[in-house]
């Protein structure tokens, strides 16, 4: 069977190794560059979007909106979007290694930023206007909820120049599976741990690890 390929206006994909599945739409002036990229079945990138890593894979049925910027760099960096994912229009993913599994849900305006890996598992969902900090790593797993203007670090830094930090703080940040961060603005601290099953409740900021099964709240 031929592949259909819906390219408009200026789009274009540019790798050295390049696999194309069935049915993939692009949008105007948007562009995927990379070593080796793989494209599903079903993939729909909106208007000016770009895509730039070294390795690139989005699975089959995902929906990438339009005014996205996903640029990964570094030696070995990685954009892996596994099946029927979704992201937001504006989203920016300024990470050297991003990578989700399948029925992930990121929404408008999301955030990534940092010069580790933000890796998460399957059934994510994020809300619009989120922040995730990756300067150490960020492990996200399955069936994760966080609420929407929520923000997550691995970094803390704060000074005059000439004194120095008074504040500095880089530690790696783990939610593990079905974790609940409810509503909205909320904050999880670098070097936080969140337990399976646990529940952050609206308008919290974590500063210390959250036991599994467990419901926190407040400031601390």
């Amino acid at each position: 069977m031929s592949k259909k390929l819906i390219f408009e206006g200026n789009s274009k994909i540019e790798g050295l190794k390049v696999k194309l599945g069935k049915s993939i739409k692009l949008g105007k002036n948007t562009i995927i560059k990379g070593k080796e990229i793989c494209v599903g079945d079903d993939v729909l990138i909106g208007n000016n979007t770009i895509i730039s890593a070294k390795y690139i894979h989005i699975g089959f049925g995902s929906i990438i909106e339009e005014n996205c910027k996903i640029v990964l760099s570094g030696a070995n960096s990685s954009f892996i979007l596994c099946d029927n994912c979704f992201i937001g229009h504006d989203s920016k993913i300024l990470v050297p290694i991003f990578e989700v599994g399948d029925y992930v849900t990121l929404h408008n305006h999301l955030f990534v930023n940092g010069s580790s890996l933000c890796k998460m598992g399957h059934n994510v969902w994020v809300g619009q206007n989120c922040i995730l900090n990756a300067l150490d790593k960020l492990i996200i797993g399955n069936g994760v909820g966080i609420g929407t203007y929520s923000s997550i670090w691995t970094h803390g830094a704060h000074g005059e120049i000439l004194e120095g930090c008074n504040i500095f703080k880089i530690a790696p940040v783990v939610i593990e599976d079905d974790v609940w961060i409810v509503g909205s603005y909320n904050i999880i601290s670098p070097g936080v741990t969140l337990g399976k099953r646990s529940i952050i409740l609206t308008g919290s900021l974590v500063t210390k690890d959250v036991a599994p099964y467990s419901c926190v709240a407040g400031s601390p």
